[in-house]
């Protein structure tokens, strides 16, 4: 099992800003959703300029930008990362299976793009706890046979592959690349994020691979303290 590369900073761009219009649309859209609270995925989709976000996630995106302003250049540099690893595992190593864990909504250049730009019959499969996420990613991901998003908690590993999308469409008997872009830092360590990965790790055959980013807490004191705060 091998990590790939090492993030590095993208590019910024300015998140896109939406109205009561378009809250309103969305939350019609979605069932059982909690729209007063919130989403880190939806924050994480405004800071990357998509649509699929409420007001409350803008205005807590912002407030995070005036603590730590650099936040959304990590956001387009996980996204870089994501699609670095990605190529390589398609390109470099043969995997044409993918399990995206906590990935948040598919917007521009994520898995299913960057890997299906390599090998047409790449198969992705986007696992989501946001039903505002998945309801979009299902929307914009209709056409596509390789790929998929379903409705699931990745900390609950042992019914993941039990869920229909992930059944369907991953050969658990091959090797499969399993990715946490941006996902095990924000379970609390009570949920035991290593024992998550570890048993995650123990389903796949050989030859899989894992690929991780992960917020770290900064060296330097005062900026350890500006992680605290956006935490």
């Amino acid at each position: 099992m091998r990590i790939c590369p090492k993030i590095d900073f993208g590019v910024l761009i300015v998140g896109y800003r939406a109205g009561m219009n378009h809250d309103a649309e969305l939350a019609a859209q979605v069932a059982n959703a909690d729209f007063d609270r919130a989403n880190i995925a939806r924050m994480y989709d405004y800071h990357l300029g998509g649509s699929a976000n409420f007001a409350i996630d803008r205005e807590t995106a912002e407030q995070a930008l005036k603590i730590a302003p650099t936040e959304r250049d990590y956001c387009f540099a996980n996204r870089a990362f994501l699609g670095r690893a990605v190529r390589h595992l398609v390109t470099e190593v043969g995997i044409d299976q993918f399990l995206d864990c906590g990935s948040g909504l598919p917007t521009a250049e994520n898995t299913h793009e960057v890997a299906q730009r390599a090998n047409p019959e790449a198969m992705v499969v986007y696992i989501d706890h946001d039903p505002v996420v998945v309801a979009h990613g299902k929307a914009l991901l209709d056409d596509n046979e390789h790929t998929h998003i379903a409705l699931a908690d990745f900390t609950r590993v042992e019914e993941l592959c039990q869920v229909p999308a992930v059944a369907r469409n991953i050969d658990f008997s091959r090797p499969v690349a399993l990715l946490h872009g941006s996902s095990l830092h924000h379970v609390p360590d009570e949920a035991d994020p290593w024992g998550v990965v570890r048993r995650s790790l123990a389903g796949l055959a050989s030859g899989s691979y894992l690929a991780v980013s992960h917020v770290c807490v900064p060296r330097d004191p005062e900026m350890a303290a500006v992680a605290e705060r956006v935490q």
